[in-house]
């Protein structure tokens, strides 16, 4: 992951050297939807608290994400690009309890079906590596990497069983912001003087995102999003 960083990095500071003649800018908009779930031991002490008396399923979490961003071509391969997103992130639990047993943030509700739902909802800063390949179509393939750093603007846990419903915030057990590392792919269509694209992505937070420290949680997230650039 680190490398990853260092190689994006090094990309930023050095190709504005190479490149003279070929640069210019696009703007653009994009939104999709994300698939997100928290990874570390969140999932294995849950297992080893409810998993002997209860019936536990863990999802991944659907959100949204979209937001702008500014394209600066350097060279017909290659181009840099920083965005800023709003990204809603998480964890979803089903779980059926055979008897009441104590919860980080709820007392769960002996013989129900209980949904417990992790929304952290962030503004995220990525700054892209871009490759661009066969710029001479209609069709473009681009491969990126990068980093991101993400700030919270809120973070609560959503409870519901039967008519009992909850959500409680925990923004201060959550760290004031992530940084991640960003891999994806994109699909672009010309258009006139811009063009359409479908664009996927793998963000990992680097950072364990829980305050209190009683949990390692890391923000794991695929993201597919559909967007103009012009």
């Amino acid at each position: 992951m680190k490398a990853a960083i260092f190689l994006t990095l090094f990309m930023l500071l050095a190709t504005p050297a190479l490149s003279q003649d070929y640069e210019f800018f696009t703007l653009g908009l994009k939104a999709g939807l994300n698939l997100t779930e928290i990874k570390g031991d969140l999932d294995d002490d849950l297992k080893d608290t409810l998993g002997r008396i209860a019936e536990l399923d863990i999802n991944m979490k659907q959100g949204g994400v979209g937001g702008i961003l500014l394209n600066w071509r350097l060279m017909p391969w290659f181009s840099v690009q920083p965005e800023v997103i709003f990204s809603q992130k998480g964890h979803q639990y089903e779980s059926k309890i055979n008897v009441p047993v104590p919860y980080p943030y709820v007392m769960l509700i002996s013989n129900a079906k209980i949904t417990q739902t992790l929304v952290f909802e962030y503004i995220e800063i990525p700054i892209l590596a871009k490759f661009h390949f066969l710029n001479s179509t209609q069709v473009t393939p681009v491969l990126y990497l990068g980093p991101a750093i993400g700030f919270v603007v809120d973070a609560r846990i959503k409870t519901k069983s039967g008519s009992y419903d909850s959500n409680r915030n925990v923004r201060s057990e959550l760290e004031d912001y992530d940084y991640s590392i960003i891999v994806g792919g994109e699909i672009q269509f010309k258009n006139g003087g811009g063009y359409f694209f479908v664009d996927s992505r793998y963000t990992y937070g680097l950072k364990n995102v829980d305050k209190t420290e009683f949990n390692d949680m890391h923000n794991s997230v695929i993201s597919v999003m559909v967007g103009y650039a012009w």
